[in-house]
């Protein structure tokens, strides 16, 4: 048999022996062996009477009727793909438990091969890079677009691209890839994870009974892989750096500001091209990378888009806008449902109403001589609403409710982060946003925001359950399951792991609130289903970074530093506005490290201010220590209430202040017998006098009002 009769594109793989296999090889010798992998070794030889060489990949496989019968299948359907961009499968073996591949053989070694040594990438210059990708997009459109059924490849990596002798690269590793159904209707398949970290998207992760984590494989999961790769050729490095940081969080900050793509070339491009390259060729080939990983899966081109932007046939800019415009017209199309399906959300109905009656009684409350509102005559209003017949294990039950909300929740603490809880309580209630990121930085109160809405009513009337997570700094999937366990009726039988978070949370409606997230965590992996319009439960994080928030591809983010600053502005009042203060009124914030805390206070004393020499002042008393995000908050709030205290009217209040601040470290104390103690030292003689002063002190928010009964107390 020739050579070409043997390897005829048209013909189907052909069938070898193990004996003529192993003798090709010299019997799997070291020598012959040219890769290791996963899923078996690769060696490399040749056949009697063949010209080209072969190489023979021997699977690690186990014996099973259905697999082999299975195995045999594939064979066939792979062995009729061609394409000058893929390996050709020329044949197989199947004998009891032995299973080998014999593939075409390709002589220059893989691109990762060419990328992980300095001397060989700089010699893979930038019009090689780009055949690399051009031709390995291709060979995967084809599997995607010009295959029947199409193939999903799976395992997508710089490994699995092999390069001939003129750098043509021929897709390889198909031992992962996946035929789908000839039908529309179905979008993807299932399969248990095998594949290379980095390259795989963890959006698509799931958890199953038996413990395996399982991937929703699509064609978007290879466009995604695809992604990666075409990183690898732009910035020449590996996957992981030795600090553990894969490159797709690397290169991000590089090719974005913010949403918008701004890239900074001298940055990103692998110095080894030493600028030598084609600016509007590396700028398509960015886009392309951009869209296919940094977008979540409904955004993602397919793989012939790539093609045609790689090529030039489509602006790769416009490539972007289409993709992102595809997506909010869908977004559009679901909100005009959401519209009318939120109109048999009750509790969601009321929300307008009760946000707006809280900021009338709230802002009657403030201009009333400092008087605090009853915050829970607000929360009242929905006290009585009903509970689902399944009570909610992780929340407070109406006695501890209280509790929380003057304990943990004082009332002036509230009114501070009342507006940006307003925030997310309306994104909650927009049916088309189901995950939420709180961005901002250490110390600006995302805890404490969060606490303030795991105990409004609202919240307890639409979720069965309310679950905090406080998450790891180093995530840990196995912790994050035994917090949620704990606030779930779980039976004591059943064994915490991923399955059984998983069974339980898709039968009720939940909020999951993730506290202090500073990397990605796949949720999938932990056992919590995917929050949609039509489950109506929702995910809310918070974190420093806006990066994990774009990596978990939340729906919404909520920036508390920007909010921090409108609230500022707000509470100091329309003197702010003045041209001379607004520089100043920036400066007082970024000295306060968006510290909630210490923002509320300085915008209590310097409230309707417009003497630049005070402000000027408060600058000065701020910068006494180099405050900044590093410091611990007392560093902070030494110098803001300094600050506070040196602009109290008179040195009577000044001395009340530091005669009563014993009495009341985070306790409650009756006002009158603050008044009985002041007097009594000489410091005011009449009650009255001494009411001016709690209200002088309430007011510029250094002691706080809880009313208790008929008497007031106070708290600093």
């Amino acid at each position: 048999m020739s050579s070409t009769e043997s390897f005829s594109p048209a013909c189907e793989p052909r069938k070898f022996e193990f004996e003529e296999l192993a003798k090709a090889t010299r019997y799997f010798s070291n020598e012959q062996r040219v890769g290791i992998g996963d899923f078996g070794d690769v060696y490399e030889g040749s056949l009697p009477g063949v010209e080209v060489n072969i190489v023979v990949k021997k699977l690690k496989y186990k014996q099973d009727e259905k697999q082999e019968e299975e195995f045999k299948n594939q064979i066939k359907d792979f062995g009729i793909v061609s394409h000058p961009n893929l390996v050709k499968l020329l044949g197989y073996c199947c004998e009891e438990a032995d299973r080998l591949l014999v593939l075409e053989f390709v002589p220059n070694q893989s691109l990762r091969f060419h990328l992980s040594d300095e001397n060989r990438r700089s010699n893979l210059n930038w019009s090689k890079r780009m055949k690399i990708a051009i031709g390995s997009a291709r060979g995967l459109a084809h599997l995607h677009d010009e295959c029947y059924p199409k193939i999903i490849h799976g395992d997508i990596k710089s490994d699995n691209i092999l390069l001939d002798d003129d750098f043509t690269p021929k897709i390889a590793g198909f031992e992962l890839a996946k035929f789908f159904p000839e039908t529309n209707s179905v979008t993807h398949i299932s399969s248990v994870w095998k594949g290379t970290n980095v390259y795989a998207d963890l959006e698509d992760y799931y958890p199953q009974k038996d413990e395996n984590i399982f991937q929703k494989i699509s064609e978007k999961s290879d466009v995604y892989s695809f992604g990666v790769v075409l990183l690898e050729l732009i910035t020449g490095r590996t996957i992981f750096d030795e600090h553990r940081v894969d490159i797709v969080n690397w290169a991000k900050p590089f090719m974005f500001k913010g949403d918008s793509v701004e890239i900074n070339y001298s940055c990103l491009v692998d110095s080894a091209l030493k600028g030598d390259y084609i600016k509007s060729e590396m700028e398509r080939m960015i886009y392309c990378a951009a869209i296919s990983v940094y977008r979540p899966s409904k955004l993602r081109p397919r793989m012939k888009q790539i093609v045609e932007a790689l090529e030039g046939k489509m602006p790769s800019n416009e490539l972007w806008v289409a993709e992102v415009n595809t997506g909010k017209a869908s977004e559009s199309r679901s909100s005009k449902a959401g519209d009318m399906s939120e109109t048999t959300s009750s509790p969601f109905q009321e929300l307008k109403e009760i946000t707006e009656a809280s900021n009338l009684h709230w802002s009657k409350a403030t201009s009333s001589q400092g008087i605090e509102p009853e915050i829970m005559q607000i929360q009242e209003m929905h006290a009585k609403s009903h509970y689902s017949a399944l009570e909610p294990a992780a929340t407070l039950s109406e006695t501890s409710l209280e509790a929380t909300a003057h304990n943990v929740m004082p009332s002036s603490r509230l009114m501070k982060v009342y507006h940006i809880l307003n925030e997310i309580m309306t994104r909650i209630g927009n049916p088309n946003i189901s995950t939420i990121g709180v961005c901002g930085g250490e110390g600006v109160g995302k805890t404490t925001l969060l606490e303030a809405l795991k105990i409004q009513p609202v919240i307890r009337d639409v979720f069965q359950f309310v679950i905090w997570v406080t998450v790891p700094k180093v995530p840990d999937p196995r912790e994050v399951q035994l917090q949620i366990a704990r606030q779930l009726p779980l039976t004591d039988k059943k064994p915490i792991n991923a399955w059984t978070l998983l069974s339980f949370l898709e039968g009720v409606k939940f909020l999951l609130i993730l506290d202090g997230v500073q990397e990605f965590i796949s949720l999938n992996t932990v056992g919590i289903p995917d929050p949609t319009p039509e489950n109506g439960c929702k995910i809310v994080l918070t974190t420093r970074s806006e990066q994990v928030c774009d990596r978990i591809s939340v729906d919404s983010k909520i920036n508390l530093e920007n909010l921090l600053c409108k609230l500022f502005w707000e509470n100091v009042g329309e003197s702010i506005y003045s041209s001379n203060l607004q520089p100043l009124a920036r400066k007082v914030v970024d000295l306060c490290c968006y510290h909630s805390h210490a923002i509320f206070l300085m915008s209590k004393a310097l409230k309707d201010e417009s003497d630049v020499d005070v402000w000027n002042n408060a600058i000065e008393t701020l910068n006494m220590q180099a405050a900044s995000p590093e410091q611990e908050l007392e560093h902070i709030m030494v110098n803001v209430l300094k600050f506070s205290y040196l602009r109290l009217p008179d040195d009577t209040t000044r001395r009340c202040l530091k005669n009563g601040a014993p009495f009341f470290v985070n306790e409650k104390i009756a006002g009158e017998s603050l008044i009985d103690n002041w007097i009594s030292d000489d410091l005011t003689d009449t009650h009255q006098k001494g009411r001016n002063v709690l209200e002088t002190l309430v007011t510029a928010g250094l002691l706080e009002r809880s009313e208790d009964g008929s008497s007031s107390r106070y708290m600093r």
